[in-house]
């Protein structure tokens, strides 16, 4: 039985085979596009580009009659900046707006009802826990200076709201980076319900409390007759005087 080769001959190819240097691609498929606008005629850069055009006075003597003529004419490329094709110069581009960050679906503070938490929606977008809870102190201290804490956000004076979102604005920047200064607007509103809350719950108690002093006062007034209590000397003579009794009849 032939033994395994692990090893066989291969025949050496290079010899055969043929490199080719591969070109470039066309470099205007390459390179980054660029928006350009032409050079005004009047600006420096078209003054000076003009000026390396014209040939200096001694050459323009050389040049033939016809030469001149053209040279010297009002309608020449070079004594007529306007006549220069454009260049190409490299101007910032003015349409690169950056997108406004839109506003979530649904209510905030609300997202097992199809809305979403402001606190982790902010988070996402890389507000820092503290950042957020500055922000909140400094709108519930502003909520109760300017605006009326038992009335919801709907209900608030438009010029009212529009201040304290100014100075919010004033402290947070990178507001501006949001479409309508939604965190701000979402944020005054779970503030003005969870004050409206608690407005609520301290009226209850106090109602609460008001019906149990009532009811304390009344029970006070009209209670059940109390009883007397004999003292125990009392209690005494009035058993054996009962022991006496029984003896005497028996």
């Amino acid at each position: 039985m032939a033994r395994f080769r692990s090893h066989r001959h291969l025949p050496q190819i290079m010899h055969r085979v043929r490199f080719a240097q591969e070109l470039p691609q066309d470099l205007r498929t390459i390179m980054t596009r660029r928006r350009f606008k032409p050079i005004q005629a009047d600006s420096g850069l078209a003054k000076s580009f003009s000026e390396r055009r014209t040939p200096h006075p001694a050459v323009q003597d050389q040049l033939p009659t016809g030469s001149r003529a053209e040279q010297s004419s009002g309608t020449s490329l070079y004594q007529n900046p306007c006549a220069i094709p454009p260049l190409a110069v490299e101007t910032p581009v003015q349409d690169d707006i950056v997108a406004l960050i839109p506003k979530p679906a649904g209510e905030a503070g609300r997202p097992n009802a199809g809305g979403y938490s402001l606190e982790i929606k902010l988070k996402e977008l890389g507000w820092r826990t503290a950042e957020i809870e500055g922000m909140q102190k400094l709108i519930k201290s502003l909520c109760n200076v300017h605006l009326d804490t038992s009335k919801p956000y709907s209900e608030q004076d438009a010029d009212l709201k529009q201040l304290v979102i100014n100075k919010v604005k004033l402290s947070f920047p990178i507001l501006e980076a949001y479409v309508n200064i939604w965190p701000v607007t979402e944020m005054m509103k779970s503030v003005l319900k969870a004050a409206r809350d608690k407005l609520k719950r301290e009226k209850v108690q106090k109602a609460a409390s008001v019906n149990l002093l009532g009811n304390s006062s009344q029970l006070g007034t009209s209670g059940p007759p109390s009883r007397r209590v004999l003292p125990l000397r009392a209690v005494r003579s009035s058993s054996t005087t009962l022991s006496d009794d029984s003896s005497v009849g028996t």
